[in-house]
């Protein structure tokens, strides 16, 4: 009897969580498609006014992960894909070492293209070269 409610609980929860994320996703998706949320220079660098493949990347792998691990919580997981469900019943799924390293380097490539043109001017700056 009380892990048949407990099992309840645990759906309700889940499908809860799915509701509200869904309705999220929909209000953004409204408020980008209406113009007020405004992503006309998300992926323009700042600094030239070019396209930022670094942000690209940034944004697509921060996605990826995002998605795989809510599929994986919701129990979705694809088996062998970036994050499988977690086998135990109320705990959250295990976030490999890979992945986490796929984000840091993703983040670092980001960085280190935010940060090149500064550090070229810095050593520019303390060798008395021009550039």
């Amino acid at each position: 009897m009380y892990a048949e409610q407990l099992e309840l609980l645990a759906n309700l929860t889940k499908w809860l969580f799915v509701v509200i994320l869904s309705v999220a996703a929909v209000l953004i998706i409204w408020q980008v498609t209406t113009s007020r949320i405004n992503l006309s220079g998300l992926m323009i660098d700042k600094s030239n006014g070019e396209f930022s493949p670094g942000r690209l990347q940034l944004l697509l792998f921060t996605f990826l992960v995002a998605i795989s691990y809510i599929l994986a919580v919701t129990g979705h997981g694809i088996p062998g894909g970036l994050i499988e469900a977690s086998e135990k019943p109320g705990q959250l799924p295990d976030v490999g070492k890979w992945v986490i390293g796929i984000l840091s380097g993703s983040s670092a490539s980001y960085l280190g293209g935010k940060s090149a043109p500064t550090l070229g001017r810095m050593i520019a700056v303390m060798t008395g070269r021009t550039i």
